[in-house]
This record gives C-alpha cells, sequence and structure tokens, in this order.
C-alpha cells in the first residue's frame, strides 16, 4: 500500500523530475546553459513524417496552459549528490523538477506531476498498458527547447519521467520507491534543428573545396563522368569502380574543432529523401556506405559499379523515349554524400546493416571538390 497520502487520504507523489541523459557532449561543460521544458497537448504521430525544421511551438502540438518548465544547467554539475567528482558509475543528466502544482485538461490540480500520474493508474489502469496508450492519455510528451547560453551540447540518448513516493513494507516499516518512465525505442524522439542560413550560404559558395556538415547542415552533391566511363566500354563488363574523397585538415588548432562524420551515405540525389523517410538501409547497389579512415584520411568508396552501369542504363531508357530526356532529368548522373549514423546487428557471425540514420551530432568537415577534380578509377572485363 502507498504511505504517502495527502489531508484527504488521497494517495500523492512526494516528488518528480525529468532527466535526460546523455553520453556525449561537444563545448564547454561548465558553460551555463537554459532549457525550457514544454508539455505536449497530443502526441507526435508515429504516421507522419517529421523534417529537422519541424517546430512543434509553432504546429500547435504544446499544451498552453500546461507545464513550462526552465532549468538552467551545466554539463558538468557538482551541486549534483548523486554525483562522485571520480565516478565512472554516474550517468550524466540534466535534472528538471517537476514538483509545482500541476493541473490537468479537466481543471484538476495536483500538489506535482506525479501525483496527477499516480493517480490516473489508479483511475484508469487500461492507460498504462502501452506506450501508445499511455502517450494518448496521459502523457503525449515533452518538448525540450534552448532558450539560453552558449558554449555546449549534449547529445541526450534517454528522456526519463522518474515519481518518488513511500510504499509500506509491514506495520513499521516504509521504504522509499521509484518508478522510472524511460524513453525506449518506440517512443518517438524528434530533434528541431535551426542554421545561420547566411553562414550556411557563403560555405556552399566555396568552390575552393567542398563541406559535409550535420546536423542538418551541408551536404555534398557529386556528379558521377558516367558517359565519360562507358565511352568505347558500352558493351564491356564493369568489374570495379573506386572513388575516394580526401579530407582537408583544418589548419587552426581549437579544442572545440568539431569531428569529421563516421560515415557517409552515398545516394541517388532525387532518391534521398525517399530513402529516409522509407527506412531505408544500403544496399550497396544504388547506395553505399564509407566509413572515415584515419589513416588514409579520407572516405572510400570501393565499388559503386552497379550504380554507375544502373544511371547509364535509365539514361539509354529514357532516350528511346524522349529526346529531352536528359533535360528534363538533370540529376541523372548525380549522388549526395550524407553524414549519417549506422546501426549493425551479428547473424551467423556476420555483420549486417540494419539501420542508417541522418547523423544529429555535430560534426563537419571540408573535402577536396569544388574546382578540384576527384579521380575514379575502373576496372573494365571485355568478352571477345
Amino acid at each position: 500500500s502507498i504511505a504517502s497520502v495527502d489531508e484527504a487520504g488521497e494517495i500523492i507523489a512526494d516528488s518528480c523530475e525529468l532527466r535526460l541523459f546523455y553520453q556525449n557532449y561537444y563545448g564547454d561543460s561548465l558553460a551555463t546553459m537554459k532549457l525550457t521544458a514544454y508539455e505536449m497537448n497530443e502526441p507526435m504521430k508515429e504516421t507522419n513524417l517529421y523534417y529537422s525544421d519541424f517546430d512543434p511551438l509553432a504546429s500547435g502540438l504544446v499544451r498552453e496552459d500546461g507545464i513550462r518548465k526552465e532549468k538552467a544547467y551545466a554539463l558538468y554539475d557538482n551541486s549534483d549528490p548523486s554525483r562522485a567528482e571520480e565516478s565512472e558509475d554516474y550517468a550524466c543528466n540534466i535534472c528538471i523538477s517537476l514538483d509545482d502544482p500541476y493541473t490537468d485538461k479537466e481543471g484538476v490540480t495536483y500538489n506535482n506531476f506525479g501525483t496527477f500520474v499516480m493517480r490516473q493508474y489508479y483511475a484508469h489502469p487500461e492507460y498504462f498498458q502501452n506506450s501508445i496508450s499511455f502517450a494518448k492519455h496521459i502523457l503525449p510528451g515533452f518538448f525540450f527547447k534552448m532558450s539560453g547560453g552558449l558554449g555546449s551540447m549534449a547529445y541526450v540518448s534517454v528522456p526519463q519521467l522518474n515519481i518518488y513516493y513511500r510504499q509500506k513494507i509491514n506495520k513499521d516499516s516504509v521504504a522509499v520507491k521509484v518508478t522510472l518512465f524511460s524513453g525506449t525505442e518506440e517512443v518517438l524522439q524528434t530533434t528541431t534543428v535551426r542554421n545561420d542560413n547566411e553562414a550556411i550560404r557563403q560555405l556552399v559558395n566555396d568552390n575552393s573545396c567542398t563541406y559535409i556538415k550535420s546536423p542538418s547542415g551541408i551536404f555534398t552533391e557529386v556528379a558521377l563522368p558516367v558517359d565519360d566511363i562507358m565511352k568505347g566500354h558500352e558493351k564491356d563488363t564493369i568489374n570495379m569502380a573506386k572513388i575516394r574523397f580526401n579530407r582537408i585538415n583544418n589548419g587552426q588548432s581549437n579544442l572545440y574543432n568539431l569531428p569529421a562524420p563516421k560515415s557517409l551515405l552515398m545516394v541517388e540525389t532525387d532518391s534521398m529523401f525517399t530513402f529516409f523517410e522509407k527506412g531505408k538501409v544500403a544496399n550497396y547497389k544504388r547506395s553505399h556506405i564509407a566509413s572515415y579512415s584515419t589513416t588514409q584520411n579520407s572516405y572510400t568508396f570501393n565499388n559503386i559499379c552497379e550504380l554507375i552501369t544502373a544511371m547509364y542504363q535509365a539514361k539509354i531508357d529514357g532516350l528511346k523515349n524522349d529526346p529531352d530526356w536528359v533535360t528534363k532529368h538533370p540529376n541523372w548522373n548525380k549522388v549526395m554524400l550524407v553524414p549519417v549514423t549506422t546501426t549493425y546487428t551479428t547473424y551467423n557471425q556476420s555483420s549486417i546493416l540494419v539501420n542508417v540514420a541522418n547523423d544529429m551530432s555535430l560534426t563537419s568537415t571540408r573535402l577536396v571538390g569544388g574546382d578540384s577534380p576527384i579521380s575514379i578509377s575502373v576496372i573494365y572485363s571485355k568478352f571477345e
């Protein structure tokens, strides 16, 4: 039985908090930052597509009279009593207290948000059967907006709602309990990113090189020399086509230089959006993944022969029916290089790619390109 009750004998939570756990960060861990946590009015729909410019506030998904909690923090917080200075077990997090009185959509006021959740559990246990029902009836989610500070960025991996209460163990003993609600893979998590468009434009217009930047920043577009590769080899077979993109080292030494992306996806320009919208993975035929090599300081796509052959065949087939096909399809031989994160699983001692997603961490690098040509090596087979 619950030992935490109010004067009317109804159960209450002693306290409630949100914790945003992060595994890594960029910048100054001592910089003072500020965020605002907003209660969502309705859950984001899994059937919808949300891009990095989606704003829940502007879209009316934030409850106007709901929770609005500001939190000033530093990523390294010595004031957190649970943090031991040299502890390796400490899970870095940003803690947001929800102990203020909370009024639900029906106008009922509780001493804190945790009490609202607990009483809903006893009134409607069916709302807690799965995450979809919980989001629809109890907690649609939270929107966290950076509202102040400059100098650090945390890569939040897991958001967690903690509700603390007391429970009777026996006649003479009371235990302090906590119920955890953690964000898992089936809980939709999105990020809104805003860039300095003028600064982005200046980098894009720099033809001395080409840039890669994430999150939601700059991609490099590559025009593959398909016609040159196939000229005189129309009836030959391409066995191998390798292309390497060399990285230009940063000439300025700075503690806060952004790292280079770990992986780049090569995908046809006109297929880039649908690739991510449909949750595709690289098939190493029409799309490829290359990892950054620290020894070669480059990204190498070892064999894109099927991609080149498919592009050339699409052009041949298109021109048969429409002499203006190339004009109508200006991206027929173009691909995009997009920074991505990849997930692999092991099956029968083989590593299998199971997920490719846009890299939402801070990365940036320059590649040899722009006005500088890139070489591609090709091996043909000729059959007499």
